[in-house]
This record gives structure tokens, sequence and C-alpha cells, in this order.
């Protein structure tokens, strides 16, 4: 499960933004749409805030 984790990790750090909003972002969004923020698991949030790291690193200068 741990190995699982580490390679799901290191997979989602090898995306760039774009790829990263596009593949995991966007279907999370579309559900927070459809069934509210409530109904996102604990990984789903925590890929959200994946997201907004990642999207705020490339923002710095």
């Amino acid at each position: 499960m741990l190995r699982k984790r580490r390679v799901e990790a290191a997979r989602l750090r090898s995306l760039s933004a774009d790829q990263f909003v596009a593949g995991e972002v966007d279907p999370l969004l579309e559900k927070i749409s459809r069934r509210g923020l409530a109904s996102l698991s604990r990984r789903e949030r925590r890929l959200l805030e994946q997201a907004r790291e990642k999207m705020l690193s490339q923002t710095e200068p």
C-alpha cells in the first residue's frame, strides 16, 4: 500500500500544472459542482491542495 502511494505521488509530481488540472482537478471540480464540497474524500481534498500549491509555485518569480 505504501509503495502504491509513493508511485502515485511521484506520478502526480511529474505532471505539468496543465496536465494535473486536466487529469485530476477538473473531475473534482465537476464532482463539487454536482454533489457539493462535502462529497470529496480526504484524498480528493489533498489533490486539490496539491493543485493549489503547484499553481502557486509556478506563478512565483
